[in-house]
């Protein structure tokens, strides 16, 4: 599985980075083993709060690839977009700034898919 952080700002890149190189992430110590799972970075001096997200066994991510087609009878402003799946993933890292963690929308999605199933399947 490719392992994909959810940063809470832009970053004007889109592309494979040495991240491992750059972004270390520790483990919050401070939790009791019990609890979920907390971990700690910094990016450009600021404190990062992070959570592993596992999806629900019936839930897959996908990272897309877009394949972009130029229509060349035209002035290069039509084209149309065509998306691949070039990976998929079961987990993802989210992160948010400061002491508190708040849900993140990825989250608050997959709970509402559990709601949403609860009070519609049979």
């Amino acid at each position: 599985d490719p392992i994909i952080h959810l940063l809470p700002f832009k970053i004007h890149y889109d592309g494979q980075a040495d991240v491992n190189s750059y972004f270390k992430i520790e483990n919050d110590r401070s939790k009791s083993e019990a609890s979920e799972k907390t971990l700690r970075s910094t990016f450009r001096g600021r404190e990062l709060i992070g959570s592993e997200i596992r999806f629900p066994e019936d839930v897959t991510g996908f990272i897309l690839k877009n394949n972009r087609i130029d229509h060349p009878h035209h002035d290069g402003e039509d084209f149309d977009d065509y998306f691949d799946i070039d990976s998929s993933l079961t987990k993802t890292f989210v992160w948010t700034h400061g002491k508190s963690f708040k849900k993140s929308a990825l989250e608050s999605g997959l709970e509402w898919l559990q709601i949403s199933r609860a009070m519609h399947d049979p």
